[in-house]
């Protein structure tokens, strides 16, 4: 029996144990029928990072697998994928939504984010506290009324909230990041 072969992501936090989403969405599909990779992709070694983007090669098939059967007249192609860098996944808010981080230990230094927003949409960031008792009560200082309006597409955006660049403030403290999105695509978060 023919099948063609996509690609799905894994991921590991050690390198040892490999988890995979339990829907197995397709990370890098096969072409249009006709097409270069219509039949079978397979991702070759290493990402290669270049300023905003990724650049992921992989190798694409015309003719779909057939086990043991060796083809002939098959050809391979050597192509490559762009994305957006720390594109792999996104929490995607089509609509209004939120996203409530478990407890972080603060770093220190500033928010960066790495997301993309439509054109009337909004991404909207408060602080909240991570520990003890009060855990998820609201933070004077750091909420959504006193916090950056992020309305744009980068790979690495910094947050201001009013009067406060820097989160060195609440170092090493237990906090939560509250993210309030329209129309948005989250990609990642960081402090540096």
């Amino acid at each position: 029996k023919s099948h063609q072969i996509d690609i799905q992501l894994v991921w590991s936090r050690d390198g040892i144990h490999w988890q995979r989403h339990p829907e197995r969405p397709i990370f890098l599909e096969t072409g249009i029928p006709g097409s270069y990779d219509w039949g079978m992709v397979f991702v070759q070694q290493g990402i290669i990072e270049r300023g905003e983007e990724l650049y992921l090669y992989y190798r694409g098939d015309e003719a779909f697998h057939i086990g043991e059967q060796v083809q002939r007249n098959r050809t391979c192609n050597f192509c490559m994928a762009i994305l957006r860098r720390d594109g792999f996944v996104s929490l995607d808010a089509p609509g209004r939504g939120y996203m409530l981080t478990k407890p972080l230990l603060c770093p220190g230094g500033k928010l960066h984010v790495n997301a993309k927003v439509a054109q009337d949409g909004y991404v909207l960031v408060a602080v909240r506290l991570g520990d003890g008792v009060n855990d998820g009560d609201w933070m004077e200082g750091w909420n959504f009324d006193e916090g950056p309006i992020f309305t744009r597409d980068s790979t690495d955006a910094t947050l201001e909230w009013k009067g406060q660049e820097r989160f060195d403030p609440l170092k090493d403290k237990a906090i939560r990041l509250h993210f309030w999105m329209n129309k948005a695509e989250l990609y990642s978060f960081w402090f540096q």
